[in-house]
């Protein structure tokens, strides 16, 4: 959803006094709201020349719980979800959707942990890469 879509959601609903009148913006804005899950926008964001043992082996994910998180029997945890986003070498922008989606913290650039995941996501650094330079610099690696 672009910035401007959510800021308008965000000024109607604060405007929103009843619950009748709720119901009708739900109605109204359904589109608005994020109903897809992660292993759906994921999957619809990546490369289709790619397949998903790829996505898997690059991320260091064991090979049954990466088919279960893709198939979407499994929500991953963020660790996980960077993990893919770096195999898939998604923007930015894209991996913050992944984690809205996967209902985990965005990564915030004031926390030193997550400033090296964003270098790394915006750098298109592997995940054994980055884990390197996440134990070098003294943050926990990517589990």
């Amino acid at each position: 959803m672009k910035k401007k879509q959510t800021q308008e959601l965000m000024n109607i609903l604060k405007d929103t006094s009843s619950v009748s009148a709720l119901e009708a913006v739900m109605e109204y804005k359904e589109d608005a709201f994020l109903d897809m899950t992660f292993a759906e926008y994921f999957l619809s964001i990546t490369s289709d020349s790619i397949d998903r043992a790829e996505y898997i082996k690059n991320a260091n994910i064991h090979r049954t719980y990466g088919y279960q998180v893709l198939n979407g029997q499994k929500m991953p945890g963020r660790d996980k979800v960077i993990a893919l986003c770096l195999a898939a070498e998604v923007t930015l922008d894209e991996a913050q959707h992944c984690l809205r989606y996967a209902n985990q913290p965005q990564l915030y650039a004031r926390n030193r942990r997550d400033a090296i995941l964003i270098y790394a996501i915006n750098n298109n650094i592997s995940v054994q890469d980055t884990n390197s330079i996440l134990s070098d610099l003294g943050e926990n690696i990517l589990e």
